[in-house]
């Protein structure tokens, strides 16, 4: 045994750094604003795997929970020394933003299609289904890219997820594909294009990420 991974800390980190990849290749190479809906651990998660591949300048972030807004946002200004500014709506963290993260619990949609920069890029992390969504159809129906980095797992759920439903129903592109140079990347003629990316989570990236933490350690000591 090389070692033992306990607590739910390094599933959040590898459905961050999965984040983090679709955000490398299907976000603008020139985003400068991140949009942040939620303040839970998927959130930290995913905002640091997107500082680690983009450049942003600036970070709206907004949170039901006032308390835990002001807390997040004081937290991750300090320990990934960006500029993290809490918001009033979720509106206000939307409008600007060239990437866009909701990481919520919520079961009905906290974002509006109306609320969107042409361009933006957009990760789902929290529900995705017919009856339970953080992110509409409306949303859905102007993205003209969607990928996932679990299409097994989309195909099992079936026509549960909302990206399945008719009239909305297309192709999920795989990450996977993308990252290998099988599918295209982001290019300059979609710059004004919205894409999501719908992350179901891909637990067999835990154990890799395990054993690269595990090397790191046992390199260092």
């Amino acid at each position: 045994m090389r070692g033992l991974v306990l607590g739910p800390l390094l599933g959040a980190v590898r459905t961050g750094a999965i984040g983090g990849v679709a955000i490398k290749h299907l976000s603008r190479a020139d985003s400068h604003t991140l949009g942040l809906i939620g303040s839970g651990f998927q959130a930290r998660t995913q905002l640091a795997a997107a500082l680690a591949v983009r450049e942003f300048q600036s970070v709206k972030v907004f949170s039901r929970d006032v308390g835990s807004l002001s807390r997040f946002a004081e937290e991750m200004s300090d320990v990934l020394k960006c500029d993290a500014q809490p918001v009033s709506s979720a509106q206000a963290a939307c409008e600007d933003a060239d990437v866009l993260l909701c990481t919520t619990t919520s079961k009905e949609p906290v974002v509006e299609a109306a609320w969107l920069k042409p361009g933006v890029h957009l990760n789902n992390v929290g529900p995705k289904f017919k009856d339970s969504h953080e992110i509409g159809t409306d949303i859905i129906a102007r993205a003209s890219r969607w990928v996932t980095d679990a299409p097994a797992q989309a195909e099992e759920y079936g026509d549960r997820l909302l990206v399945h439903c008719e009239p909305l129903a297309g192709d999920l592109e795989t990450l996977s594909s993308i990252v290998s140079g099988q599918a295209a990347v982001r290019t300059t003629s979609e710059s004004q294009a919205i894409t999501l990316f719908v992350s179901l989570g891909l637990a067999g990236t835990e154990v890799v990420l395990a054993r690269a933490l595990f090397e790191d350690y046992l390199t260092e000591h």
